[in-house]
């Protein structure tokens, strides 16, 4: 496989994961999400848990507490992930960087596409189980993990970062034609 089809598929990839860690480094945009108020403040706590800035918040009980040290821990992992892809799809990109990011802008466009027809559930579900395989990641609904973060927090940080991952993939095209 050639470096312009590698950068092609791995484009998209660096998208998501970059609007992934813009948004999450933007509390205020993750306010905005919440819908019950007395989840602001232990949120604020969990954002600068997530940075290595403080402890986790004792509202959460010892099996959420579990959960989100794993999460950390994935978030972790994640930016490694995105710094390699930077670095790969960087390199991809010396050949013919305007197919890159043209023909990576449209596979993004199908992969969220593809991605919307999907139910949240199942994806969510699969995500967990995929990357969460000790089952911690099931609580009951009256927890305070559910009751700060329902569903419908994750399916609008879902929709929020492939906007994103959009916005700045065109944005990518729309440099990429004045140089």
């Amino acid at each position: 496989m050639n470096k312009i089809a590698i950068g092609t598929i791995l484009f998209p990839f660096m998208c998501l994961f970059l609007s992934f860690f813009v948004l999450l480094s933007d509390p205020a945009f993750t306010y905005l999400l919440l819908d019950n108020p007395e989840a602001v403040q232990p949120t604020k706590q969990l954002m600068q848990y997530f940075w290595r800035q403080a402890e986790v918040p004792a509202i959460f009980n010892e099996q959420e507490k579990a959960h989100l040290a794993d999460v950390k821990q994935l978030i972790s992992y994640a930016y490694y992930i995105l710094e390699i892809l930077i670095v790969v799809v960087t390199y991809c990109m010396v050949d013919d960087w305007r197919k890159v990011i043209r023909w990576g802008t449209a596979l993004l466009a199908v992969l969220i596409a593809i991605a919307a027809i999907v139910p949240f559930d199942t994806f969510f579900t699969y995500f967990h189980t995929t990357l969460f395989p000790q089952g911690n990641w099931q609580f009951p609904i009256d927890s305070t993990l559910i009751q700060f973060y329902p569903a419908t927090f994750f399916v609008n940080y879902s929709i929020a970062i492939a906007v994103h991952a959009l916005i700045a993939a065109f944005t990518f095209i729309i440099v990429s034609r004045k140089g």
